[in-house]
């Protein structure tokens, strides 16, 4: 591949991460109306292409206790990852973009 594909390839993909980012945010703009109108068809609305059920993610506060586990746990990943005890199970290589904001 040449150098003005990969330009172009790069331009594109850009192009289409932003056009991602949009969407999400259009997505949460109107996430709310969506659920209101789900909610009023008992939490569930079907077509012969889609269905839209309602989901919840909940998230709770451990006790000190389990914080102090938990840490532990982090603690003993680390030195098992630098003292080379742990093995590589996967690495997966992908692109990152970070779109910066324009400050007018």
């Amino acid at each position: 591949m040449n150098t003005i594909e990969n330009s172009e390839k790069l331009i594109r993909f850009i192009e289409i991460k932003k056009q991602i980012k949009n969407l999400e945010i259009e997505l949460d703009e109107i996430k709310k109306d969506v659920i209101d109108f789900v909610q009023t068809k008992d939490g569930k609305i079907e077509d012969d292409f889609f269905s839209i059920t309602l989901n919840k993610k909940v998230s709770y506060t451990f006790s000190d206790e389990f914080i102090g586990l938990q840490n532990q746990v982090k603690e003993r990943r680390k030195f098992e990852i630098k003292n080379e005890i742990a093995e590589l199970k996967s690495c997966t290589i992908f692109p990152m973009v970070k779109f910066k904001t324009v400050k007018s």
